[in-house]
């Protein structure tokens, strides 16, 4: 590699990194005008970001002897430490705008958010349950012991079925209000 282009590439991983940099500044200086669904995508991108830098971290902290690491242990951390603060900024906004917002039948996105989470495992339980109840037990003679149930199947999957319903009436309220309301400060 020539002296020219190794200047070339050093100027675009500058360039690279300024660019980074002014996109998190943008970032930052566009959540007052961010959708609170638009802030919720933020947060999954951030936590993604911060996921994979698991590897990067890695392999720039332990290299082969005589080798050196793809990318700066120093500067991974502080990119590093950047996303993990941009994170946490993010999160109370999000909680802060979850705990403000009153919805017309006057619970508030938090509440939502825990009413989805709980049919979310009452949905999952009676389906569980459906399912263990429609086995067909294995009975090789007439004198092995019989199992019955004890309960209406009918009636389980009637609760599940007004379970599911629930919960995608509620998930489409949680939706509907994180692109209605922006995020707080």
């Amino acid at each position: 590699m020539n002296g020219e282009t190794f200047a070339g590439l050093f100027v675009i991983v500058i360039c690279t990194r300024v660019i980074g940099y002014i996109q998190i500044y943008e970032f930052i200086n566009s959540i007052d005008d961010m959708k609170l669904a638009e802030a919720l995508a933020q947060r999954a991108d951030l936590q993604k970001r911060i996921a994979q830098m698991d590897g990067r971290l890695k392999a720039a902290c332990k290299v082969q002897e005589g080798d050196e690491p793809a990318e700066r242990p120093e500067a991974l951390f502080e990119e590093f430490n950047r996303c993990i603060d941009e994170l946490e900024q993010l999160i109370r906004k999000i909680n802060r705008t979850n705990q403000s917002v009153v919805l017309a039948d006057g619970a508030t996105i938090a509440d939502k958010i825990a009413l989805r989470d709980v049919l979310k495992l009452k949905v999952q339980e009676l389906q569980n349950l459906l399912s263990f109840l429609s086995e067909r037990p294995d009975r090789y003679s007439r004198q092995e012991i019989r199992y019955v149930n004890t309960v209406d199947v009918k009636e389980v999957r009637h609760r599940a079925d007004e379970c599911s319903r629930r919960l995608r009436e509620t998930d489409c309220e949680i939706q509907s209000a994180n692109w209605t309301y922006d995020l707080m400060e």
